[in-house]
């Protein structure tokens, strides 16, 4: 008979560690342009080393795939984690200053195995989809430099009558010839802006918008939810909500501590 030989454990894995060196890592972010898109101006190309490009009314968005975030996890690289979590991003900062950014980011989501990341028997593993849409980072991230007034100007167009009796000879009527100055109705003003320029510019039918149709025939999908109901008449528990993936669905059934209830897909709650 041999003699036994005492493994040493495995060491706890570290996902904050590999949390920070994701965000560090400048492939991990990337520049949105501003909501209105067309912008009826061409910006030149400029060569840009390691950093980001952001448009001075654009936004950033930082996006990792190391550990999901804002849940609590008990696997990280198939051992216990040092730290558990969850990770939360609780502000983020521009520059040596630190800057604090006041606009107000918005999450972002990526597909995440939850058998990488939490304690799962073989039946939860089969049950449950194998991939779920987890807090990855966060978007709309704004340096907020630029900033417009509070109080908005109102400034009323007014036109002058122009009157051409002969050629190259041009006469403006106004007030003292009792023809007042003409305001054009808003509805009139969109319409006309249309047939301008700025308006048959084709920059209006370029990059996305190319392929933009009516905005009252789009279609959009509603990702799925999870609810915690009562396992005897599936009444939903009001303080846990809907949750965006199963899994923070169950980690707010645990948080709960109660008996009778579970986690169902929102499709199933009448």
């Amino acid at each position: 008979s041999g003699e036994a030989v005492s493994l040493e454990p495995l060491r706890p894995s570290q996902p904050f560690v590999q949390l920070q060196n994701q965000f560090k890592d400048a492939q991990n972010w990337s520049a949105q342009l501003p909501a209105a898109e067309n912008m009826n101006v061409t910006l030149r190309q400029v060569t840009v080393g390691k950093g980001v490009l952001v448009h001075p009314l654009g936004s950033l968005t930082v996006r990792q795939t190391a550990v999901p975030l804002d849940v609590a996890i008990s696997r990280f690289a198939n051992t216990t984690p040092d730290t558990p979590g969850p990770f939360v991003v609780e502000k983020i900062t521009f520059g040596n200053n630190a800057a604090v950014a006041e606009q107000k980011s918005a999450e972002v989501r990526d597909n995440f195995a939850p058998a990488q990341f939490f304690q799962m028997s073989d039946e939860e593993k089969l049950g449950s989809p194998a991939f779920q849409p987890l807090p990855a980072g966060r978007t709309r991230i704004g340096t907020m430099q630029i900033k417009c007034s509070e109080k908005p100007i109102s400034r009323a167009l007014e036109y002058d009558t122009v009157v051409i009796d002969a050629l190259e000879t041009r006469a403006a009527r106004r007030a003292e010839d009792g023809i007042s100055a003409y305001a054009m109705p808003s509805g009139v003003l969109t319409a006309t802006a249309l047939l301008g320029a700025a308006g048959q510019s084709l920059l209006r039918s370029t990059g996305s918008a190319t392929y933009a149709g009516p905005t009252d025939r789009r279609v959009k999908l509603k990702d799925p939810e999870y609810m915690v109901v009562s396992a005897e008449d599936m009444s939903v528990d009001a303080e846990t909500g809907s949750q965006p993936s199963e899994v923070e669905a169950r980690q707010r059934l645990q948080q709960k501590g109660a008996r009778g209830y579970q986690v169902v897909g929102s499709h199933e709650v009448i």
